[in-house]
């Protein structure tokens, strides 16, 4: 149950209900990735090319990427988070769209009331509020996996700018 005056956390994910949306064809090593600021060009692929592309607000591909519109909210409510410009594209439609790959801080606010799976996967992801102070967009240390975490402030703010492609999946506080 909710307690008065606790915050609200999210996991972001891309809406599963959008089909043909364009993804980074490129393979990235997110470790690499960081050596450079220089803006990088990655091809897409989508499923069936012919029809309709979405060219979703959110890419995740071992690595976070936004487009502009969710990065200039992200930038409002959120410091310390690292960018690297991103030119996907497509050279024989002559198509280009400008990303960001991103890198979020990493805040160590697991709790212990979290569930793991044998493989060290999560089952079931319990944040404790108390060490989460003013972050509004982050990641999880600790957890295997790709959980980008916003607070309700960011889904309200994206949803205003009717950035509606995502799903919003509510984490458990302490």
């Amino acid at each position: 149950m909710q307690e008065v005056g606790q915050l609200r956390y999210f996991i972001l994910k891309k809406d599963e209900r959008i089909h043909n949306y364009a993804s980074i064809a490129d393979a990235i090593n997110k470790h690499q990735l960081w050596q450079s600021d220089e803006p990088i060009y990655c091809t897409y692929t989508v499923s069936a090319p012919q029809r309709y592309i979405h060219f979703l607000p959110l890419l995740t591909c071992p690595v976070f990427a936004v487009n502009e519109s969710t990065k200039k909210i992200f930038d409002i409510y959120q410091s310390g988070i690292k960018y690297r410009g991103l030119g996907l594209g497509d050279t024989s439609k002559q198509s280009l769209r400008t990303y960001y790959f991103m890198r979020p801080p990493i805040v160590d606010c697991l709790s212990k009331r979290t569930e793991f799976y044998m493989n060290d996967s999560v089952k079931k992801l319990v944040l404790d509020q108390s060490k989460i102070e003013y972050d509004n967009v982050f990641t999880v240390k600790g957890v295997n996996g790709n959980y980008l975490i916003v607070s309700l402030i960011i889904v309200e703010a994206l949803l205003a700018k009717k950035l509606n492609e995502f799903t919003f999946v509510e984490v458990e506080c302490e």
